[in-house]
């Protein structure tokens, strides 16, 4: 819900390694023993972009290759907490590049944080954006084409921050709870009168 959100808006986190990033991304996932998560991809997608004025912020839990292979780049290792929505809060853009997921509430709750989001061209993702408007899709597993979306990102500050602005006003319209409710009031009368 957008007061949810509203409360991690008023006490955004910002790691302090990255506080002096033009670009910060976040990526919120249990990816330890995941590889379907996509970090690995995420992590070759900031080696391939090679641009210190972006820093990524990674929330959950990972295997320790994957912390031991970036050593040293701008990424900073939260680890689990409950305050990952608050991490969220403290970035420009949320990265989701998973290789399959359902209907991820993680990309709901990064749009209801007013985020521009970038997630893989995959069912379930590319169903909660609206691509070009909300955010930005790239194939999975492409650690090339992730990189282009995230210095597409890095390079058009003004269209993200718009694309965050739509984000949230389409969670607003179209996954607040009354909308929610109101589609299943009305599938369940369909399905009654048929």
């Amino acid at each position: 819900s957008l007061p949810w959100a509203d409360k991690a808006l008023a006490a955004p986190i910002v790691v302090d390694a990255l506080h002096d990033k033009e670009l910060r991304l976040s990526m919120v996932a249990n990816n330890k023993g995941r590889p379907f998560k996509g970090l690995r991809t995420l992590l070759e997608a900031m080696v391939e972009l090679n641009d210190h004025r972006v820093g990524l912020v990674l929330v959950g839990n990972y295997d320790d290759e994957d912390r031991a292979w970036i050593e040293g780049a701008d990424v900073a290792f939260v680890g689990e907490t409950p305050e990952a929505m608050s991490y969220m809060a403290g970035t420009d853009v949320y990265v989701l590049p998973s290789w399959r997921d359902a209907s991820p509430r993680v990309v709901r709750e990064a749009m209801s944080l007013s985020l521009p989001t970038i997630v893989s061209d995959i069912p379930g993702s590319r169903d909660l954006i609206l691509p070009g408007q909300t955010g930005l899709l790239a194939p999975a597993q492409d650690a090339k084409a992730l990189s282009e979306a995230i210095r597409w990102m890095l390079t058009h500050p003004e269209e993200r921050r718009a694309m965050g602005r739509q984000g949230r006003e389409r969670i607003a319209r179209d996954f607040s709870p009354a909308a929610y409710t109101g589609l299943f009031a009305r599938l369940f009368r369909s399905l009654a009168s048929s």
